[in-house]
């Protein structure tokens, strides 16, 4: 049971410390690429997601092919998922 806790409480602390980083790094530049094979941009994707400010993968597979290619896009999503809308 004790490991069960320190395993839970290691893990809120490693999202809190990841969602921290996030919050103080700048908002991604309009002409950063998220998925080079297709090469969309964090404009294309502000552009398109704009409505709700939330990532729609599934939308941006269909208007663009993000993660269609090598994938690398969609694995990193964590780390430039936040920095879109800021």
């Amino acid at each position: 049971m004790r490991c069960s806790m320190s395993t839970e409480l290691d893990k809120d602390i490693r999202e809190a410390q990841e969602a921290l980083q996030d919050w103080k790094r700048p908002a991604l530049a309009d002409d950063v690429l998220i998925c080079e094979c297709y090469c969309v941009s964090v404009l294309d994707i502000r552009q398109t997601c704009s409505a709700d400010a939330q990532i729609n993968l599934e939308l941006l597979r269909e208007k663009y092919g993000l993660g269609s290619g090598c994938g690398r896009c969609v694995k990193e999503i964590n780390e430039w998922k936040n920095l879109i809308f800021r």
